[in-house]
């Protein structure tokens, strides 16, 4: 059960990583800057936990 919490507060915390991201494209950021964060991001992201994260 322990688990289940783990990865919600790890997934949480991705989401707001990605909610970061979006946030500094939005407000000017070149997408060169944050490539690296996104990719850093998303690699180890599977379908079902982006799928969540545009869910929220």
């Amino acid at each position: 059960m322990s688990e289940f919490f783990e990865k919600e507060a790890v997934s949480a915390e991705r989401q707001q990583k990605l909610k970061s991201i979006v946030e500094a494209l939005a407000g000017g950021a070149s997408i060169s800057s944050v490539k690296k964060d996104f990719h850093q991001l998303i690699k180890s992201a599977d379908a079902v936990e982006v799928a969540a994260w545009s869910k929220r």
